[in-house]
Order: structure tokens, then C-alpha cells, then sequence
């Protein structure tokens, strides 16, 4: 079950979503926006009720953006940006990981290699 949140949670949202209309009335120049800002401290400082009707409804919206964002924002970055490049990679790069059988039957190489003192300086 969900925990409510408590009215200093509430107060908080509230600041922050007015701070928000606020600077998008300066950055935009749209007097509304201010205007909405102030009602909503308005509404933060003397109505504990509609404090958290508003809080609740943004804090869904919030989670709704939430879940559009790790679902396909996040699915066009992959699709559009990480499988090109790995089909640009694959067409351009050799055998990195030598998965193309050889001569043999088994993929192990015996490495004769004797360690040094060096080796273990910087192993990454």
C-alpha cells in the first residue's frame, strides 16, 4: 500500500509548482502564469485538502511521465542511436570477441605467458 503524503510534502509540491508557473511567466512572458502561481500559494496556505488534491494529482501525472519516459523515450534512444551503431560497428570491426571457430575443435587457446611484477601493476 502507498504511503500518503504528509502535508509538509504537500506544502512542498505546492512551492515548488508555483516557483515553476513563476519562472515560466518570466521566461514567457505570460502574466496568467504568475497569476496561477500566486493562487496556488494562495490555495497552499489555506486549504490543507485542495494542498493535497493538487499535490496527488501532480505527483500521478508526474508518474505517468515517469513511465512514457522509461518506456519509449528510452526505446526510440535505442532503436534510433544504439543499433545503427552496432550494425555500423559490426560491418567495420573484425572478430573482437574471436567467436569464428578456427582450425580446431574448441575455441581455448593455451597462453604461455610468464607473469611479471608488471603485469599486476595496472591490471584494468
Amino acid at each position: 500500500m502507498q504511503k500518503l503524503p504528509s502535508t509538509a510534502e504537500n506544502l512542498k509540491t505546492i512551492i515548488i509548482l508555483s516557483a515553476a508557473l513563476l519562472a515560466a511567466s518570466l521566461i514567457f512572458r505570460v502574466y496568467w502564469l504568475a497569476q496561477a502561481a500566486l493562487a496556488m500559494l494562495v490555495i497552499g496556505t489555506f486549504s490543507e485538502y485542495l494542498t493535497s488534491r493538487i499535490a496527488w494529482i501532480w505527483l500521478k501525472f508526474a508518474e505517468g511521465i515517469g513511465k512514457f519516459n522509461s518506456k519509449v523515450i528510452l526505446s526510440l534512444a535505442f532503436f534510433l542511436v544504439l543499433v545503427p551503431l552496432a550494425f555500423v560497428r559490426k560491418l567495420f570491426t573484425r572478430d573482437l570477441l574471436d567467436l569464428k571457430r578456427g582450425t580446431g575443435d574448441t575455441l581455448y587457446h593455451t597462453r604461455n605467458h610468464e607473469y611479471t611484477a608488471a603485469d599486476l601493476e595496472n591490471p584494468w
